[in-house]
């Protein structure tokens, strides 16, 4: 038993006398701690920690222990030549410093030849600045300006609290997203990553640039594009490079007095169609003067618009009369004698009666309506009724001369996340002396959109890895069949996954697709986290199959996937529409088309893969055994000018 203790007595000497030769000391992480955070504490670099704790690069957990290496007494302090001279700090790289400083080796070395042969630890470097040539001056220090959205160059008396401030970012996010490039202290010209809009930016007026849109700028700068046309009349029609535009203004917001109202009612009376049947609520209207405005009574208007009863918002679409009223009759058609007619089948008994149902059938409605009308003025030779008895408008195709069509739209309102469920249509139509049915499927379903994906990054040849949770292992056999060398990580039932297995995967050669399967805004986070720090090494661009599981902008900053310009599929573009709800939307798009193609070229136009656009939607059709089905994806990306850039349609 002795011999055991002296046997223990002399490990533990042994080892204090190593701890001490070594000059390290053990930390006991906290919750909440980052190695950078540490790294201050101890007045070391985060290489330091990193070179004693390798697996610290991926990730550090509270109660572990880390080995942080102990200043020794007789180290020299340096000092520096100059405040713009950079200080190398130990496990510090050429390529390190050039990528924080935004400039190349060969700049660094010329500015600096004794480190050609190496770089070493204290030793004192010049950062050359960068200058612009122009013709009045030159040797202009390179600002935040001139760099990306998502970069800003640290300048004298800045602090990482202060920069975010500046970007409305967490520090905790900031000090995250630059861990790896951070030493002690901010360096003035250091290069850090950011989220977010520099909020000193601000402007009450902005100057339209070449490629701009109403809806991107209506989303820069969170307006509705009704209010951003009201505060500048002059880009209603057309959106002009060079036009200043006023963001804001600050008119009272008193209510109109009579005499107002009046003039007011006289105006739109001039100016606006008053047998429309639909308006764009101006700001500060009331239910009162737009029924004044309209000649109706304010319950007439509140029967139309059931939405009115909650709330008033300025840019939203809003019916004024009943398209029931304007029905053409069999004798108005004999009238007008048009070379085609379309009746519309369409009873709203047909779907459940639930509070949560029936607005999406009022939605879905409202943009058949919204069709079929604006189809009236743009096709006179085409006569459209609504209609309900099914049976017996069937049984008239047979008899009538006229080219006749009986359109019904069975959307299923139950479609969970597979929007493609509201898309589907019947066609009857007459073909030599029988009637004849065509099935319609007017937009693409979720694993047509997922294919498309995947056919789209095939044709890349680059890297693809595949980060899914146990919900979506049924989709990977079909993203193996497409990518049969895609690399897989599991995610564990916590959605978590080692860091590690994922930088190991990146390939430095090629450009990097990482998909995510995944709907958990956490998965999104600590992946994106990690990317961010990678993207100096690797080509690096994000991928969703499916836009649902994106998460929303109050969970997860855009700016990540703006960075990392993340893509991803959509049946149709919300664009053009988009003050609307997606089941008005959807009705509107697919019945617009569908009345283009039958006026057109009639049924022949689903079955010769003809292409057509309506509205910022690609429809091209594949026919078979009495089916047309839409299956053309566009592709989207974010990027610095929108979240909904189009990379194209396939």
């Amino acid at each position: 038993m002795s011999s055991y203790c002296k046997i223990f007595l002399f490990l533990s000497i042994f080892s204090l006398s190593v701890n001490s030769q070594t000059g390290t000391i053990k930390h006991r992480i906290l919750k909440g701690e980052t190695v950078y955070r540490i790294s201050l504490k101890y007045n070391v670099s985060i290489a330091d920690i990193y070179e004693l704790n390798p697996e610290s690069k991926y990730i550090i957990k509270a109660g572990e222990i880390l080995l942080i290496p102990q200043k020794k007494s007789s180290e020299k302090t340096v000092v520096k030549k100059s405040p713009d001279d950079y200080v190398v700090t130990r496990g510090e790289t050429k390529f390190g410093i050039s990528k924080a400083y935004g400039i190349s080796i060969s700049e660094l070395e010329r500015a600096n030849p004794f480190i050609k042969k190496g770089l070493q630890a204290g030793h004192i470097l010049q950062i050359p600045i960068k200058t612009v040539s122009n013709n009045k001056s030159s040797g202009t220090r390179k600002t935040t300006s001139d760099l990306p959205s998502n970069k800003h160059i640290v300048s004298k008396g800045e602090t990482l609290w202060g920069i975010s401030q500046k970007y409305n970012m967490k520090l905790d996010d900031l000090i995250a997203l630059n861990e790896e490039n951070l030493g002690r202290f901010l360096q003035i010209g250091q290069i850090l990553l950011v989220e977010g809009n520099d909020l000193s930016k601000s402007s009450e007026t902005y100057t339209v640039k070449k490629g701009d849109t109403k809806y991107e700028l209506s989303k820069k700068f969170n307006l509705s594009i009704a209010e951003l046309e009201r505060l500048n009349p002059q880009i209603v029609d057309l959106l002009r490079t060079g036009t200043v535009i006023k963001l804001n203004d600050y008119e009272d917001d008193l209510a109109m007095s009579d005499k107002d109202m009046k003039s007011d009612t006289a105006n739109f009376e001039s100016k606006t169609d008053v047998t429309s049947d639909y308006y764009v609520i101006k700001p500060k209207e009331t239910l009162y003067s737009i029924s004044k405005k309209a000649g109706i009574t304010i319950d007439e208007l509140l029967a139309l618009n059931p939405k009115l009863n909650e709330s008033v918002l300025a840019g939203d679409s809003i019916r004024l009369r009943s398209p029931l009223t304007k029905n053409t009759t069999e004798e108005s058609v004999d009238k007008i004698n048009p070379k085609m007619k379309t009746n519309i089948i369409w009873s709203n008994s047909l779907f459940d009666n639930n509070l949560n149902e029936q607005q999406k059938v009022n939605d879905f409605y409202n943009g058949l309506i919204r069709a079929v009308n604006d189809s009236k003025t743009k096709y006179s030779n085409i006569v459209f009724e609504l209609k309900d008895d099914e049976q017996k408008l069937n049984e008239k195709l047979i008899e009538t001369n006229l080219s006749t069509y009986n359109l019904k739209p069975i959307p299923d309102f139950n479609y969970e996340d597979d929007i493609s469920k509201l898309s589907t249509l019947t066609l009857n139509y007459k073909n030599a002396n029988q009637t004849e049915t065509l099935s319609i499927k007017a937009l693409p379903s979720i694993e047509d959109m997922r294919d498309k994906m995947l056919e789209y990054l095939k044709s890349k040849n680059g890297k693809v890895i595949c980060l899914y949770g146990k919900t979506f292992s049924s989709n990977i056999e079909s993203i193996e069949k497409v990518l049969p060398n895609v690399e897989l990580i599991k995610l564990n039932r916590n959605g978590n996954f080692k860091l590690k297995d994922l930088e190991d995967t990146l390939d430095p050669d090629r450009k990097n697709y990482v998909i995510i399967e995944s709907f958990r805004t956490g998965v999104f986070l600590n992946s994106t986290s990690f990317l961010l720090r990678k993207s100096s090494e690797f080509d690096i661009q994000l991928v969703v199959l499916n836009a649902e599981n994106i998460p929303d902008s109050s969970t997860i900053s855009y700016n990540r996937f703006k960075i990392l310009n993340l893509i991803y599929p959509l049946p149709f573009n919300p664009n053009y529409l988009k003050d609307n709800s997606s089941h008005h939307q959807i009705a509107y798009l697919i019945i617009s088309d569908i009345f283009q193609r039958l006026n057109n070229s009639g049924v022949s136009s689903f079955k010769n893969r003809t292409s057509t656009t309506s509205f910022g939607t690609t429809f091209t059709y594949t026919f078979k055994d009495k089916l047309a089905e839409n299956k053309a994806v566009s592709i989207y990306m974010f990027n610095d000018k929108s979240n909904m850039s189009l990379v194209g349609t396939y």
